[in-house]
């Protein structure tokens, strides 16, 4: 496995995964810990 450092052009698709995780999340149908809105968030 190869790990990269995301560039600035990267942040809008990385966004989007972590929001449709959230939902996923919200759904019951998985479990990560975050809270939207707090972590993670594109501003930190």
């Amino acid at each position: 496995m190869e790990i990269i450092r995301a560039q600035e052009s990267d942040m809008d698709g990385i966004e989007m995964i972590y929001g449709k995780i959230h939902t996923e999340e919200e759904k019951g149908l998985t479990t990560t810990g975050w809270i939207r809105h707090v972590y993670p968030i594109r501003e930190a």
